[in-house]
């Protein structure tokens, strides 16, 4: 549910919102979600093809979610640099 919010807030209607995904200025410690992002959808890629040979999908759709919302950040925004 978490991770379909982050992709909604990603497709390009409030330019402000998604950048603040990158960097929260008036924090005192900024955390760039898309870059983790990243790192967790690599981290998991690894392990899809052996889920689906279990037959269990939910890492497979979870794994496909993520990179819709990376795909979502990177066309909606004016130059994620994940």
């Amino acid at each position: 549910m978490s991770l379909r919010l982050l992709q909604l807030m990603c497709v390009g209607q409030c330019v402000e919102l998604q950048d603040m995904l990158t960097k929260q200025v008036k924090c005192s410690k900024s955390h760039n979600l898309m870059r983790l992002c990243v790192q967790l959808y690599v981290s998991v890629q690894p392990l899809v093809e052996y889920s689906i040979s279990l037959r269990i999908g939910k890492l497979a759709a979870f794994s496909l979610q993520l990179q819709e919302t990376l795909l979502d950040a990177i066309r909606g925004g004016k130059g994620y640099r994940v």
